[in-house]
């Protein structure tokens, strides 16, 4: 049965499984600042068309509407860098700290704003103080200006940090949350001891790897369903992924039945070894670690 998105990304959001090296968590880190600054702005962006539309339409402030662009983007992150990055601590740890730039940004655009805001319709005299105490010169308006363009200018910079600040400070809390909750599962590129690779301990029937329980082979139509022109290719594949010494990258469990299961997160490379100790599973799974996962969530020992 094909999983539904928010199935793949609940499995996809279990990254207590994942063994990163130090490169992969950095890249994930920088990878999660950059796609927050891009996505507070653009929530920024329709937050503020919304509030806009709603006011030329009906009078009226409103954020109503913005929750359909909200929706929009999350559909095109989970779809386009759910599987782009190796470590969630760090993916959430840096949509955290670009939050928080973001927020701070926001702040500088809200008290520039109104600085420019009190000239416009202040006039000289406001002006005259803020130049007296130095701060003309940090919001960067000239002295006496007055202006109906000030005023704008004043109004919209204000309106942008403060929406900027709203936007962030909402992503930033379901940024934090996710981040809290991948760390206490063990930090994200923690090993996890529980399903490190280890070599089948059963005995194998290699005499029957790919024969089902009514006694017939199953070999050619395993090896045409992966895309394997040769049945003994697939065959010595299967053999040696399921037969050799782990790797670094090996994970493996065996479930309540005996069944043996074993996945490459470097090769991508899933297969079974039955109670029976025959293999009668090997391919390359589309979802990739979200399967594994899944195998996981359904047949490891709880």
């Amino acid at each position: 049965m094909k999983k539904s998105e928010k199935e793949l990304k609940r499995l996809q959001d279990l990254s207590a499984v994942y063994d990163t090296k130090w490169y992969d968590d950095v890249i994930s880190g920088v990878n999660g600042f950059f796609t927050s600054l891009i996505r507070d702005n653009l929530d920024n962006l329709f937050l503020m068309g919304n509030i806009l539309s709603n006011f030329l339409k009906n009078g009226k402030f409103s954020t109503e509407g913005s929750e359909n662009a909200e929706k929009v983007l999350d559909y095109l992150e989970r779809t386009y860098l759910n599987d782009k990055y190796a470590n969630k601590t760090w993916y959430y740890g840096g949509k955290s700290l670009a939050n928080l730039a973001d927020m701070l940004t926001g702040a500088c655009f809200f008290v520039k704003g109104i600085g420019t805001f009190a000239i416009g319709i202040g006039g000289s005299s406001a002006s005259i103080a803020l130049t007296s105490t130095g701060a003309g010169s940090v919001i960067g308006v000239p002295a006496g200006a007055i202006s109906g363009a000030a005023v704008m200018a004043g109004t919209a910079e204000s309106g942008f940090g403060a929406s900027l600040i709203y936007s962030s400070a909402r992503n930033s809390n379901d940024n934090w949350e996710k981040f809290k909750e991948s760390k206490s599962r063990g930090g994200g590129s923690k090993e996890n001891k529980e399903f490190k690779g280890k070599k089948y301990k059963g005995i194998r029937n290699k005499d029957t790897d790919f024969i089902n329980g009514k006694g017939k082979s199953t070999l050619d139509k395993h090896a045409g369903k992966h895309g394997y022109n040769s049945s003994k290719e697939y065959l010595n594949e299967a053999r040696n992924f399921l037969d050799k010494q782990p790797t670094k990258t090996t994970q493996s469990f065996v479930s309540k039945e005996g069944t043996y299961f074993r996945y490459d997160t470097a090769t991508n490379e899933f297969g079974i070894i039955n109670k029976y100790g025959s293999i009668s599973t090997y391919f390359k799974p589309n979802n990739g670690m979200a399967y594994w996962l899944e195998q996981i969530e359904l047949y490891a020992l709880k």
